[in-house]
């Protein structure tokens, strides 16, 4: 399945560089809304321990480890076996990872892009397909699926993080 103890350590390296240098993009794709509640959480140090682990454990179980499993482990695997090409394998699986989110970009009111269709698939086809190719490198490199679901959980732990706020 891609989840092994051979090369976790290069993967959790990748991952982690690969969640700093993704912090301002995933700053960037906050709505205001969400990135202020972020910033309350993160401004008293007591609700910022206790909810921040608990959005990344969220979202390292839930969105981390099904997707990674599906579009990492399962389709860029299978597409670049069927290419015959690790590259073409990795753009697709990108390409399919974005077109995925389309619907969560344009009906979920928590996304910023909520009700616009250009805006939606403009974000998708950029943010989401940039960082799928980031965590299918990291795959590529690796073949283990715990560094692309750490980065994974680490994008998608600021949304969940703004959800506990009211």
């Amino acid at each position: 399945m891609g989840l092994t103890r051979q090369g976790l350590g290069k993967t959790i390296t990748l991952a982690v560089v690969t969640c700093v240098l993704l912090i301002p993009i995933i700053l960037y794709s906050l709505s205001e809304e969400q990135l202020s509640k972020v910033m309350t959480v993160f401004q008293k140090p007591d609700q910022a321990v206790l909810f921040y682990p608990l959005s990344l454990v969220m979202a390292f179980l839930l969105p981390g480890f099904t997707e990674e499993v599906m579009f990492r482990g399962i389709l860029q695997s299978r597409l670049s076996s069927f290419t015959r090409s690790e590259v073409n394998g990795l753009f697709l699986a990108s390409l399919l990872f974005a077109i995925y989110h389309v619907p969560y970009a344009y009906f979920l009111t928590s996304w910023a892009t909520h009700g616009n269709l250009t805006w939606s698939l403009s974000t998708v086809l950029t943010e989401r397909f940039i960082t799928g190719l980031l965590m299918g490198l990291i795959w590529m490199r690796t073949k283990n699926l715990a560094g692309p679901m750490i980065v994974h959980a680490f994008m998608d732990s600021f949304i969940i993080l703004a959800s506990f706020v009211k």
